[in-house]
C-alpha cells in the first residue's frame, strides 16, 4: 500500500476538492498521484550520556605556609594546649632526637641530657606564632616541676577547661637516673595562662591552683590521654604507651621497660586546694575505672600484640557515617622487630562494660608516618568519608622512584640504618564505610621546599619534619562538637597550625637533628582535588 505524502513543490488543491482522509486511505488506499516528500526537520544528534566522573580521592587541597622561623622556642615531645586565641607550651625537649649511647656511655653521654629538658612555659599567639610571655616552671614544687620538665607526657583538657597531665619520662627526684612518673596533675588552663603571662609560676600559684595525685597505672610515657566523653564515658582514656624506668641506651642496662598494651580509663577529682590544706598543692583523687583488655593470667601474649605500641598518633574523629570515635594510628615497635604498626586501632562506644571497645582494623593499611606526627582529621557527611592527613614524621615505608620502599636495618654503618627513616611526605588516610586507603600527596612535602627549619650552629636546612609535631586546629574552623566538616567549608580556610617537632637533615641523620623553631599555618582549599597516588604494598602492581 502506498503512502500519501505532500510535497512543497505541488500546487495546492482548491478548497472544495475532496481530500484523502487518513481514514479513507486506511480503508481503500490512496489513489491520488503521490506528491513529493515534505522534508522533515532533521532529528537532533543524540549524544549518549557520559558516565559521571569518579570522585577525587582527596577532594580538597592543603596549603602549608610558614608564619615564623626562629621566633618560636624549639620544642618537641611537649605539652600543647589551646586557650582562646593562644597556645600554652610546656615540657618536652629543646634538642633533637634522643641519642643511642651504648650501655657503657649512657651515664656520661645520656640520651636525654638534663640541660636540654625544657623548663619554661610559653604563651604563644596562635594566629602568628609570636611568643607573648614565658615563665620558668622551676619555682613550682619539685614534683610539679618534675612533671612539667618531663618528655612525652600525656595530656588533655576537660570540657570545663581543666588541663590534666599524666605520666611522662622525667628525672628521678634524687637527680640520678630517669623514670616514668606515676603522677597526674590538674590545673585550670585559664589560670595557667594568666600565671605565665604574669611570670607567676611559683609556690603560691601551685598551692591555690594545681592539684596532684598518684596511681601506679598512670606510669605511662609515649601514649595518649583523650577525654572519654565522645564515647559517652566519664573521665579520660590513657591509651597505650610504655613504662620505662632507667637510663635509655642501646644496651638496655638496668632499665626496665613494660608496654601498657591497654587502654586505661581514669577519673580525676580535685579535692581541697593546697592553700586550704596547708600543703604545696591541692589533692587530686585518681580513680582507675577500667582497663581494656582486662588483665588476665590466662590471656595469651599474642592477644595484645597489636596493642604493643608507643609513640603513636592518637586523635578523636568521626567515623565515615558520623559516629564519634578515637583512632590510634601507627606506633612502634612490633614485638621482636625494628618495625612499626600498619593497622589502625579504632576505639568506639560499646553497650557493655567498660563502655568502649578496641578493634584492630585489619582491612586498613597505614604505610607511612608510624611515629607520632601531626594529624589533621576532616569529615564529609556528603561523601560519608573521613580524611586524616599525616605530615611527614618517621615511617615504616618511604616513597622512592614512584613506589613504596623499605630499608632493612643495618647498625654496622655510620650513620646506622634502623629501617624507620625520617620522611617529608604528606599522605591522607581516606576512611569509607567499607574500606580505608592511604594516598600520597604527589609533589607536596612537609616542610615545604624553601621553608625548612634550620638546624645547628650553621643553620643548615632540615628538609625532614613531622615527628612529634603537633597539629592544633583553628577553633573558628570547628563545628559545635569540635570537628572540621568539609561540607561546610566553601572558601579557602585556615584550619590549623603545625607546632614544633624533630627536624632532620637526612632520612637517617645520625646526630644531625634539632627541635624545630618554625611555625606553620595550614589552609584548606575546598573543591580543588589533590593530585594523589594510592599507596600499595611494595611490589604490588
Amino acid at each position: 500500500m502506498g503512502r500519501c505524502t505532500r510535497g512543497s513543490g505541488v500546487k495546492p488543491r482548491a478548497a472544495s476538492a475532496p481530500l484523502c482522509s487518513s481514514l479513507l486511505f486506511a480503508l481503500l488506499g490512496c489513489s491520488a498521484t503521490p506528491e513529493a516528500a515534505v522534508p522533515q526537520a532533521p532529528e537532533p544528534d543524540v549524544i549518549p550520556a557520559l558516565p559521571p566522573l569518579p570522585a577525587p580521592d582527596i577532594p580538597f587541597q592543603l596549603k602549608v605556609q610558614r608564619l615564623t622561623s626562629g621566633a618560636m622556642p624549639g620544642l618537641h615531645s611537649m605539652i600543647v594546649v589551646p586557650f582562646e586565641d593562644k597556645l600554652v607550651l610546656m615540657g618536652g625537649r629543646t634538642n633533637g632526637l634522643h641519642g643511642f649511647p651504648g650501655q657503657s656511655r649512657a651515664t656520661a653521654n645520656p640520651s636525654f641530657p638534663r640541660p636540654q629538658a625544657n623548663d619554661r612555659a610559653y604563651l604563644v599567639q596562635q594566629s602568628t606564632g609570636e611568643v607573648l610571655a614565658s615563665a620558668s616552671v622551676l619555682g613550682l614544687p619539685p614534683n610539679v616541676a618534675q612533671q612539667l620538665t618531663a618528655s612525652n607526657t600525656q595530656f588533655a583538657v576537660s570540657s570545663d577547661g581543666v588541663l590534666i597531665v599524666a605520666g611522662g619520662y622525667g628525672y628521678a627526684p634524687s637527680g640520678e637516673g630517669m623514670l616514668t612518673l606515676q603522677q597526674a596533675m590538674a590545673v585550670s588552663v585559664a589560670d595557667l595562662a594568666a600565671a605565665i603571662q604574669g611570670n607567676a609560676l611559683n609556690a603560691q600559684f601551685a598551692a591555690s591552683s594545681i592539684y596532684v595525685g598518684n596511681n601506679p597505672a598512670l606510669a605511662v610515657t609515649g601514649g595518649s590521654l583523650q577525654p572519654a566523653d565522645p564515647l559517652n564515658q566519664p573521665g579520660f582514656l590513657l591509651i597505650f604507651g610504655q613504662q620505662f624506668d632507667g637510663v635509655y641506651s642501646t644496651g638496655g642496662g638496668v632499665a626496665v621497660q613494660t608496654y601498657s598494651e591497654s587502654v586505661r580509663q581514669f577519673t580525676f577529682t580535685p579535692g581541697a586546694s593546697g592553700t586550704t590544706s596547708g600543703k604545696a598543692t591541692g589533692a587530686l583523687q585518681v580513680n582507675l575505672v577500667a582497663i581494656e583488655p582486662p588483665i588476665s593470667r590466662d590471656r595469651p601474649p599474642e592477644a595484645t600484640q597489636q596493642y604493643h605500641r608507643r609513640d603513636l598518633t592518637v586523635l578523636p574523629l568521626l567515623s565515615p557515617t558520623g559516629a564519634e570515635r578515637i583512632a590510634a594510628l601507627g606506633g612502634v615497635f612490633v614485638p621482636g622487630q625494628m618495625a612499626g604498626f600498619v593497622n589502625p586501632v579504632l576505639i568506639d562506644a560499646a553497650p557493655s562494660n567498660p563502655g568502649f571497645s578496641l578493634r584492630v582494623d585489619k582491612a586498613a593499611t597505614q604505610w607511612m608516618s608510624q611515629y607520632e606526627t601531626a594529624a589533621l582529621p576532616i569529615h564529609s557527611q556528603r561523601e560519608q568519608a573521613t580524611y586524616v592527613t599525616l605530615f611527614g614524621g618517621i615511617s615504616q615505608y618511604y616513597w622512592k622512584d614512584g613506589k613504596l620502599a623499605h630499608d632493612a636495618p643495618n647498625f654496622n654503618i655510620d650513620p646506622p640504618v634502623d629501617g624507620l627513616p625520617f620522611i617529608n611526605s604528606i599522605s591522607t588516610l581516606k576512611m569509607l564505610p567499607t574500606s580505608t586507603a592511604q594516598f600520597l600527596h604527589d609533589g607536596q612535602a612537609f616542610p615545604p621546599a624553601g621553608l625548612e627549619p634550620a638546624c645547628g650552629s650553621e643553620g643548615r636546612a632540615a628538609p625532614y619534619l613531622g615527628a612529634e609535631t603537633v597539629f592544633v586546629p583553628n577553633a573558628n574552623a570547628l563545628d559545635q562538637n569540635g570537628y572540621i566538616q568539609l561540607d561546610a567549608i566553601q572558601r579557602p580556610t585556615v584550619v590549623g597550625y603545625l607546632v614544633g617537632g624533630i627536624a632532620a637533615i637526612a632520612p637517617y641523620p645520625g646526630d644531625q637533628t634539632c627541635a624545630s623553631t618554625s611555625y606553620y599555618e595550614v589552609t584548606l582549599i575546598p573543591n580543588q582535588a589533590t593530585t594523589s597516588v594510592r599507596l600499595q604494598a611494595p611490589g604490588a602492581g
